[in-house]
């Protein structure tokens, strides 16, 4: 029974090195669940980041740039001319021209919509997700502030030169020319021009269709689809309740290694303690490692080569590690002090029910010792 006694108390140490060093990170994963998994914060992280005027003007710049320098496109004169006086934006007037087109609520919207859509058919039956942006608010910003957009596009193109302003004075419709000059006429060819575009822009803009699919973009097909939700559907779940079998494990070993009540606290508590100190450590560390890592992870990788967002992606990146070790950090502490707890009822029971051993003045029997005789001195005792 002894060598049984022993062999378990082996088996119940080995058993809780492993939860040790499992708890720690079965939690790393259910924060990393509740943040990659959650809708809410997912929008939030995105819009802050990533869905915003900012990020779009940044994207914006190199878009064109790069559609400038594609010589084989065909692009329509109308696309030439607009495109010409993209290019001449800087950064403040992209972020002019997105509040004109795409105001804050609208962008808001269609995140929202596109989010939920995909979170949606991670519960749902459905073989693609719903990612359908609809175009009409977008259209109707844009056909409504056309004049303004038109207007901030030609405040950054060149004045006309003498051969330029001769095609805008051989009359017609200068929007719909074969060619469009890229250059900013005077008046009165200038409000023609502003009037001429207020007319020939939003009916462009209207004629583009009112929702657009970015499911059939994904270039999938229904068997990958599948296969891809089943993996999110498995990950979640694994992310989500991982810890619940190390727990689980870590109070069916407490037994095999006590002998009695203070025991049982003094194996709980040591593994907390350690498991919570681990815990709080990877937290810092990663915290503080974060920025280093995205650094680390794109070297080499030029910030034009990410659509000038790498700022924003690691500041993305930094903003998810903090919503991930905020609940580590508590969970962390509770660890400890439970832990602590634990320890410090191991001490108090220990010395409450530790068997009380006798005094050592009264260790030896009582012995009666010889007769003690005093001498009378009463002078009036009778004989």
């Amino acid at each position: 029974m002894k060598f049984l006694g022993n062999l378990l108390r082996f088996l119940a140490v080995l058993l809780l090195v492993l939860v040790v060093f499992a708890l720690p990170l079965t939690l790393f994963g259910r924060s990393l669940g509740k943040v990659a998994f959650s809708p809410e914060t997912i929008k939030a992280v995105l819009a802050k980041h990533f869905w915003n005027h900012d990020s779009a003007a940044t994207a914006a710049e190199q878009l064109v740039d790069s559609a400038m320098l594609d010589s084989t496109a065909q692009w329509e004169p109308v696309e030439q001319f607009l495109l010409a006086g993209l290019s001449n934006l800087d950064h403040q007037q992209w972020l002019q021209l997105f509040a004109l087109v795409a105001p804050q609520d609208v962008l808001a919207q269609t995140l929202d919509n596109l989010v939920n859509g995909f979170y949606a058919w991670l519960d749902n039956e459905s073989v693609y997700p719903d990612l359908t942006v609809d175009t009409r608010a977008w259209k109707a910003n844009a056909s409504l502030n056309a004049v303004p957009v038109l207007e901030l596009v030609l405040s950054t193109m060149p004045e006309c030169t003498v051969d330029q302003l001769a095609q805008y004075a051989a009359g017609g419709d200068i929007l719909n020319a074969a060619q469009i000059p890229l250059c900013r006429p005077p008046e009165p060819f200038y409000g023609l021009l502003l009037s001429s575009g207020s007319v020939v822009i939003p009916v462009q803009i209207q004629a583009l269709p009112d929702n657009l699919n970015l499911t059939w973009r994904m270039n999938a097909t229904p068997e990958a689809m599948l296969q891809l939700k089943t993996q999110l559907r498995r990950t979640r779940a694994i992310l989500q309740w991982s810890w619940l079998p190390i727990l689980l494990l870590f109070l069916i070993v407490i037994p095999l290694g006590a002998r009695s009540i203070p025991g049982i606290f003094g194996w709980a508590g040591v593994p907390l303690l350690l498991s919570g100190g681990l815990t709080m450590l990877g937290s810092l560390l990663l915290y503080l490692s974060a920025d280093t890592f995205v650094t680390t992870f794109s070297v080499g990788i030029p910030n034009q080569g990410l659509l000038g967002v790498f700022d924003p992606i690691r500041a993305a990146f930094t903003a998810g590690v903090g919503l991930l070790v905020r609940p580590l950090v508590s969970q962390g502490l509770i660890q400890l002090v439970l832990g602590g707890g634990a320890l410090g009822a191991a001490f108090i029971l220990g010395r409450m029910l530790k068997p009380k051993t006798p005094s050592a003045a009264y260790a030896q029997p009582w012995e009666a010792g010889p007769p003690t005789y005093y001498e009378d001195t009463d002078p009036y005792r009778q004989p």
